[in-house]
This record gives C-alpha cells, sequence and structure tokens, in this order.
C-alpha cells in the first residue's frame, strides 16, 4: 500500500489497524496480516494474503498486483508549497540562485515523477484515496480518474461529532445605517471568505502586524521615497466636499496600538522628486529606514535584509532609472453606490504623454511571491484603483489610465491585468454587490477560500481544528 503523501501518512494506519480494516473493506478485501515503517511484507514471499505498508520513497523496483496511494490531495500529493530554510542551500550553488517559482516548477516536476514511481507499482489495479477537507481540492494527478463505487468509509466510533449549536441572534445590525468604508483589502477579504471578513471587520477579532506586511510597508516607504514623494491633496471629507482635512487614522488610538505603517508614514512633507535615481542613493535609503526592531527575531531580520537587498537589486536592474511616476503612494477617497472607497494607490506612471489625453500605468507592489493565477484573476485592487484615477479630480486631470500592473518584486515578475472600456462599470458593480452582502450579513464560510496563510484557521468552522464538538 503505497503512501501519498510520505511517511507521514504511512504512520497513521501503522497506529491505526482499525483504519487500515476500514479501508481494505471498502476495497472489498479483509487483510489477514500486515506490516509497517515500510519493511517487507506481512508474510513469506509470494503469500498472497499479505500487505505491505510503505512510502513511494521506498518502492524502488518494486511491485504488486493492488496500489493503493493514499492522501491524494493537492497540497499534500502533490506537495505544492516551497519553503525557504534558514540557510539556503541554493545560495551555496550562485551567483544564479533560482527564483521561487522556478522552485516551484521543479518541485511540482518531481512530485510527478513520485506519483510515475508509484502508480507503475502496480501490475493490475491502482487506487487513489482522496478525502479533501473543505477548501481543499482533489490532487490534480487524479482529479480526471473515475470514481471507484464502493462501500463508504465510516468514521470510528470514537471520534467527536459536530456540536448541535442553538443559533443565535442580534437585533443590533453590524453596520447601522447600511453605510459602508470599504477599502479594496476589506472587499478582497469578503470575496475570498465572508466568514473571515465577518470576524475581521464584523466583530474586530483581528491581530497586529505580521512580519511579513511590516516588511512590505518599509519595501513600499523605501521606493517612495527614492521616486520621490508627491504632494498629495488631503483627503475629501464626505460631509464637506470643500474641506481639506488629512484625516488620521490613528488619532483614536494609544500609541501602542499604532501600526508600523502608520507610524513610519506620518509627518512626511511635500517634497519635489530628487534628482539623484543612482543606485548607491538607493541602498543609502534601505540602510536609513532599516529598522531591526520591526522583526521578532535577530535571525528573521538578518534574513529579511538579505531579501531586501536583493529585492532592491533586483527592482533597480529593471526599472530603478527607467520609471516614470507622476504619483506615488497616493491616498484617495471617493463615493461608489451610496458607500465611501479608499485607499492608497502604490505608483501612477506616465506611458504617453503624447496621446490625448496621456496615457497612464497603475502599478501596485507585493512584496510576497505570486501563489496561483488565481490571486491575479480575482484581484480588485487594482480595478478599484482604476475606478480611483477616473474619479479623483487631481489624478484624472493626469491622463488616462491604459494599463494595470501588479508588480511582485521579490521573484521579480510583473502581471498586467486586463483594462477593457467596461472595466469602470464591472467594478462599481463588484463593490456593489459585495457591499449589498456585507450589509446583508451574509457571513458564511467558503469552501472555496484560499485558506493556507489564514490566520483564523483554528476558529474557522470548516477546518478540524475550528469545528464546535460535543461531549
Amino acid at each position: 500500500m503505497g503512501g501519498g503523501g510520505g511517511s507521514a501518512h504511512a504512520a497513521d494506519l501503522v497506529d491505526d489497524p482499525e483504519g487500515l480494516e476500514a479501508v481494505m473493506a471498502a476495497l472489498g478485501q479483509a487483510p489477514t496480516a500486515w506490516s509497517g515503517g515500510g519493511e517487507g511484507v506481512g508474510g513469506p514471499p509470494g503469500w498472497a494474503g499479505a500487505v505491505t505498508l510503505t512510502t513511494i520513497d521506498r518502492v524502488h523496483e518494486r511491485r504488486w498486483p493492488f496500489v493503493v496511494m493514499a492522501g491524494c490531495v493537492d497540497g499534500r500529493f502533490p506537495a505544492t508549497t516551497v519553503r525557504i530554510p534558514f540557510f539556503d542551500p541554493h545560495l551555496a550553488f550562485g551567483p544564479e540562485v533560482a527564483s521561487l517559482s522556478d522552485r516551484a516548477a521543479a518541485l511540482l516536476a518531481d512530485e510527478r515523477r513520485r506519483f510515475r514511481r508509484a502508480a507503475g507499482a502496480a501490475l493490475e489495479t491502482v487506487v487513489a484515496v482522496s478525502a479533501p477537507a473543505a477548501g481543499e481540492l482533489i490532487s490534480r494527478f487524479v482529479e480526471d480518474w473515475p470514481p471507484a463505487a464502493g462501500p463508504a468509509l465510516t468514521a470510528p466510533p470514537s471520534m467527536a461529532r459536530p456540536a448541535a449549536l442553538i443559533p443565535t441572534a442580534n437585533a443590533t445590525p453590524v453596520h447601522p445605517g447600511g453605510v459602508l468604508r470599504l477599502s479594496a483589502t476589506q472587499l478582497d477579504c469578503y470575496a475570498n471568505c465572508p466568514w473571515n471578513y465577518g470576524v475581521q471587520y464584523g466583530l474586530g477579532v483581528r491581530g497586529g502586524d505580521s512580519v511579513s506586511s511590516r516588511f512590505g510597508t518599509l519595501v513600499h516607504k523605501i521606493l517612495e521615497t527614492f521616486l520621490g514623494s508627491h504632494y498629495t491633496p488631503p483627503l475629501r471629507q464626505p460631509t464637506d466636499a470643500s474641506t481639506h482635512t488629512p484625516i488620521d487614522f490613528a488619532a483614536d488610538r494609544p500609541d501602542s496600538g499604532r501600526s508600523f505603517g502608520s507610524r513610519l508614514h506620518e509627518g512626511l512633507p511635500p517634497v519635489d522628486p530628487p534628482p539623484d535615481r543612482s543606485r548607491a542613493r538607493l541602498f543609502a535609503l534601505a540602510d536609513e529606514y532599516w529598522d531591526d526592531s520591526i522583526f521578532d527575531y535577530r535571525p528573521q531580520s538578518f534574513d529579511f535584509r538579505r531579501r531586501l537587498d536583493t529585492l532592491l537589486e533586483a527592482w533597480y536592474s529593471a526599472e530603478g532609472e527607467s520609471a516614470r511616476p507622476l504619483r506615488t503612494e497616493y491616498r484617495f477617497e471617493f463615493e461608489s453606490g451610496g458607500h465611501t472607497v479608499v485607499g492608497s494607490i502604490d505608483r501612477l506612471d506616465l506611458i504617453d504623454s503624447t496621446t490625448d489625453p496621456p496615457s497612464l500605468e497603475v502599478i501596485d507592489y507585493k512584496t510576497g511571491a505570486l501563489k496561483s493565477k488565481r490571486v491575479t484573476d480575482a484581484n480588485l485592487q487594482l480595478p478599484l484603483y482604476h475606478l480611483a484615477v477616473r474619479r479623483d479630480p487631481v489624478l484624472r486631470a493626469l491622463g488616462e489610465p491604459t494599463r494595470l500592473r501588479l508588480a511582485f518584486l521579490s521573484e521579480p515578475r510583473d502581471v498586467f491585468l486586463p483594462c477593457p472600456d467596461d472595466l469602470e462599470t464591472l467594478t462599481e458593480a463588484r463593490i456593489a454587490d459585495g457591499a449589498a452582502a456585507i450589509v446583508a450579513e451574509r457571513f458564511d464560510a467558503s469552501v472555496t477560500a484560499d485558506c493556507e496563510y489564514c490566520d483564523l484557521r483554528r476558529i474557522c468552522p470548516l477546518q478540524p481544528e475550528g469545528r464546535e464538538v460535543g461531549p
């Protein structure tokens, strides 16, 4: 019996003989002997009643009439997460270091070879066992296989069952008045998982800044200063369009609760773009803004500083001297469907000044890796920034946004999103649909959400560790 996800899955069966018997019973066979740890068989060579528990890496040239591969769930088999240790062995084979996307492709190719090895060990029949939890998918290696008919496996009686909870109700709405103040982050959060939005923004159960978010804020600040901090008009208050007063997002919070980003951006005077676009100045700014205190551990600080230097070197080589920014970190606010939409555009570049109106490019920096195509297909941030350029009178006077770019700085890689003529209408419809669902308090957990990096897994009702269980 081949283990689909490595020795850990085989060990689960070794420690649970009843689970093995349930599997074999579902397959219409009864094990008369079995052995664990991937060593040998449960009887003399050639004994038809023997069952071998092993892992794919121990298959080698061995063959069996009947092979069962367990754990055929995307993320387990094949494994899809590239993990970079603190001491990265790839650095020893420099100077060219494989990017995250190259490492992910190599990992998937290796997993595919392991799958073929396991399937090739069967002389007659191969069975793939897949029991994806909520939010998981059947392994891409077997998703096109026809399902096998057979009795369903039942959980052991000792397994805790979900408790029957009493429905609760609250007469006070989450958003009294039904008027929202939304950002692209909030709308993306709701589109990914309404339950996550309800917990974070409805109940206010939110953690502090993560190391990755603090690092991202640092990178944004370095690039903003390097490219030039243009004067940004204060935000327009909804109650009086003629009053220009900056909004202090940290005014009602004590200093201890203010985020790293709010502390870093406050008190910046309007200045002209600096003429110096040299590499030396870029890294001098990195030294000036670097702060070890934003990291939890000293080794973590060393690792992120190495990432920063690599990231800035790649960015400078690509566009450090050729960038034509008109605005950087521009804060906007506009009305859409009776709701207020706010945000900050990382960069607005001039593409062509000879067109009428001049064509512009909206750029959003990403310091993390591109995890999947789904991230770009469902992206609302750039379409919302596109709408902001068309609605904000200052930005509207600069030209017409014709190109949308996600700049993944750590890879580096650029992903361009489509910019059709009806994008403004489509974006307004997405805002309206999301706002209506939020006001209606439709906060059900999504089984298709991207849960890998969710901070709320331990309390999520769809996750094993977050289920409500009875006595």
